[in-house]
């Protein structure tokens, strides 16, 4: 029974958890790519790989389209932040921002569009 309901939400909003997805990247990249040390860049990714992780959980679980805006907010820092804050590791300036993008447009995509299959969805009604 859980099995069928988290694949059901998995399958219906699969834009979240791909998101949850990059969040989980977004975790362990400082030290795939090598910029664990780097003061900066690896804590900016692991504060917005809670922040974002979060996010796309909660919509998981109880789905709101505000979500979905909210992590798109935190995806377009990702994209801005290696210039905001003067981050020099190659690494990180690739990788944030490449990740920042995914996050704004599977997030604008799912607050947008909401759940396939559930006509209620959009405007924060649950179906039972």
């Amino acid at each position: 029974m859980f099995f069928d309901v988290l694949w059901d939400r998995i399958r219906n909003q699969w834009q979240d958890a791909v998101v949850l997805l990059l969040a989980v990247w977004l975790l362990v990249s400082p030290w795939v790519l090598g910029y664990a040390g780097a003061a900066t860049p690896a804590w900016n990714s692991y504060v917005f790989a809670f922040l974002i992780g979060g996010f796309a959980c909660g919509a998981l679980i109880a789905w709101q389209h505000w979500q979905g805006w909210v992590n798109a907010l935190f995806g377009l820092w990702l994209v801005v932040a290696p210039w905001a804050l003067d981050i020099d590791n190659g690494a990180a300036v690739a990788n944030l921002p490449l990740v920042g993008a995914a996050v704004v447009v599977l997030s604008v995509w799912s607050a947008t569009f909401g759940r396939r299959g559930d006509p209620d969805a959009l405007d924060g009604r649950r179906t039972p």
